[in-house]
């Protein structure tokens, strides 16, 4: 990132919010005794624009006091690196998407652990939704088509939201 930086911070969750320094590379939250998701965009001179995020679980852990166990999304990697012991998502896995980069139908494989209402979200990297579809996912595994045709080409941030997490992956579009 090359000269003046913007620092932008969102905060999502029950019962919490930025009591200090958004604009800033560091921030005041409030929470309550729930998961939330932070995450900061910073955009240089350029217009140039990163996003990364994190998730904390807090849990009420009775006289020892408050316990965190933040999981760090990396959707480069296309992993979910828990930095205690934790697990962000349980009833979904083995993610895989073709042709990446995809022109005009990319396939979504995964794995289904339970009969689960599944949030298929494609996100620009501003932040925008721009493609998102929702299904009931059946217990084993699941195969997808998701036409891309009239999808600008860029890269993207391809979501599949449970109740349980969001399993996180990228995806480009390439005409």
């Amino acid at each position: 990132m090359y000269g003046s930086v913007n620092y932008h911070w969102d905060i999502v969750g029950e019962k919490c919010f930025i009591q200090g320094g958004q604009g800033t590379p560091e921030i005041i939250i409030y929470t309550g005794w729930s998961q939330i998701k932070i995450i900061l965009t910073v955009t240089d001179a350029f217009g140039c624009v990163s996003m990364c995020m994190i998730f904390l679980d807090c849990e009420e852990a009775g006289s020892a006091g408050l316990v965190l166990l933040p999981v760090l999304v990396i959707p480069e990697a296309n992993i979910q690196t828990a930095l205690e012991d934790s697990n962000p998502i349980k009833f979904v896995d083995h993610l895989q998407i073709w042709p990446n980069p995809a022109n005009n139908v990319v396939h979504i494989d995964f794995e289904s652990s339970i009969v689960q209402k599944i949030d298929l979200v494609m996100i620009n990297f501003l932040g925008q939704v721009i493609h998102r579809e929702v299904l009931i996912a059946q217990n084993g595994s699941v195969q997808l088509e998701v036409n891309v045709k009239d999808i600008p080409e860029g890269n993207y941030l391809l979501q599949l939201r449970t109740r349980e997490g969001i399993l996180t992956t990228t995806l480009a579009i390439l005409k």
